[in-house]
């Protein structure tokens, strides 16, 4: 082996070795979970650096093996001319070995032509990125000599931290929760598949023997599958006929359920904890749970599927899919009881809306009588309040008025005295000394009650009123 040889043995190890393993595009499972956690535009950059990254290596070894094989020939045809030296002529010798490697390099130097101008126009674009992210420009270097030498890009930039994305909470699966309703309305949409497949659904997985209740389980739609044909009601009321199942997982599990058997209720605080045991019964498993950014991603696809522009092949494609099974809805003749020919569920549904209707409009009449005598109560209360005050504002006016009214006794004797009116004859016709007056008030009064009870202020006679008030026994004839 020559000291080329040598030399060249390391490069080609290398280059034989393959740069990313797993499906062409990644290093490691780890690698391939780190890169499914970026955001989408973030991915694809790294995966499209990546596809150019194998490209390049691709094109540098084709090229490498190109040049070995040119340098491998002209070394023999050198041998040969060294044997033959003595036969041939020297200068036809050079002659022809120089039409060889004429030969020899012109699809070397085509090709080198056509890798450049590809380079060139990969670079541009790179700057054109560039330009609209306004992200620092990389650094490239290649060096292409006129022996055909590798191309090598150094990228100085340094790697980006890995972020860790924050747990998914109850309402982020809320956002991407898919119910009957939901699939009714666009089971039949194009695209329907691709973007609800990794939504959320709330199936019904039985009745709970202890409470009796419906249990449900938070399930992860992995895709759809066709089985027997079942009826569901559209959005505008009407039946109709689909085949449609969806594959829904919990944890490692998988089952195909009807669109009928998934719940148009919210996730509740139960949920959350189901939410926490999954989240456990995939890392046990080693299973990654979704992240708010694929949540954020899977949301975007709904509100796409909704939105989508609909073209006149797309609309007959459609009724031509809801038209397909409509023969194998029930056609029977309705009855008596059913005039409308509804299915037993709805008319469960319409008796126990009934019931409901009648029970509420019930309550509201039990509320309303409940109200009405209240209202009476607190009439009655104010009214029976308002008697006692105006009974006893008339008691306090009647004794204010009795006081008013009543004999001045102790006052006319503070005034004038007890015995002025009177004569100086004693009563009993004696002379000397007065008799002693017996209890009977001097006024001719009733006596005088002692008054008990708390004191308070009244208004005293005035000199009119008490002059007003007395009996002077003079009579004025005219």
């Amino acid at each position: 082996m020559s000291e080329s040889d040598s030399d060249r043995a390391p490069a080609d190890e290398s280059d034989d070795e393959v740069m990313y393993p797993l499906e062409g595009k990644y290093k490691s499972e780890k690698d391939k979970a780190e890169i499914m956690q970026m955001s989408e535009i973030r991915r694809e950059e790294i995966l499209a650096e990546r596809a150019a990254e194998v490209e390049r290596k691709a094109q540098d070894l084709h090229l490498r093996r190109l040049v070995q094989d040119r340098e491998r020939h002209e070394a023999k045809n050198a041998e040969k001319k060294k044997r033959k030296a003595a036969a041939a002529d020297l200068d036809d010798g050079q002659r022809k070995s120089s039409r060889q490697k004429t030969k020899a390099s012109e699809p070397l130097e085509a090709y080198k032509r056509q890798r450049e101008q590809k380079n060139a126009s990969r670079r541009r674009q790179d700057d054109r990125k560039d330009r609209d992210r306004r992200s620092g420009s990389r650094d490239g270097r290649s060096d292409v000599d006129a022996e055909g030498e590798s191309e090598v890009e150094w990228d100085d930039r340094p790697a980006p931290p890995v972020r860790e994305e924050p747990p998914a909470e109850l309402k982020d699966f809320e956002r991407v929760r898919v119910g009957r309703s939901y699939f009714a309305r666009v089971c039949f949409y194009p695209g329907f598949d691709e973007a609800i497949s990794g939504c959320y659904c709330r199936v019904s997985v039985g009745i709970n023997r202890e409470t009796g209740r419906p249990t449900y389980r938070m399930a992860r739609i992995k895709g759809f599958t066709v089985g027997k044909p079942y009826p569901m009601q559209g959005p505008n009321g009407k039946p109709f006929m689909t085949d449609q199942y969806v594959i829904a997982a919990h944890g490692p599990h998988e089952k195909e359920w009807p669109f009928v058997a998934c719940s148009d209720s919210k996730f509740t605080e139960a949920s959350l904890f189901k939410l926490d045991k999954l989240k456990r019964t995939l890392s046990a498993e080693n299973m990654k749970p979704p992240t708010r950014t694929a949540l954020f991603a899977k949301c975007d696809d709904i509100n796409a599927l909704i939105n989508h522009q609909w073209s006149a092949a797309e609309i007959q494609t459609k009724i031509e899919r809801q038209n397909k099974l409509m023969h194998l809805l029930p056609t029977k003749a309705p009855s008596s009881d059913n005039p409308n020919g509804l299915s037993k569920a709805q008319i469960q549904a319409q008796k126990l809306a009934e019931l409901n209707r009648a029970n509420r409009k019930a309550n509201a009449e039990d509320i309303r009588k409940a109200q009405i005598a209240e209202r009476r109560r607190e009439q009655e209360a104010r009214a029976a309040a308002a008697a006692r005050r105006k009974a006893q504002m008339e008691e306090e006016a009647r004794v204010k008025e009795q006081r008013l009214l009543a004999a001045p006794g102790r006052e006319l004797d503070e005034l004038f005295g007890s015995d002025i009116s009177r004569t100086g004859t004693p009563a009993n016709g004696g002379v000397g000394t007065p008799k002693k007056r017996s209890g009977t008030p001097a006024n001719g009064g009733e006596k005088r009650e002692k008054k008990t009870g708390i004191p308070t202020f009244r208004k005293r006679n005035m000199d009119d009123d008490v002059i007003a008030s007395m009996d002077l026994g003079v009579d004025i004839e005219i």
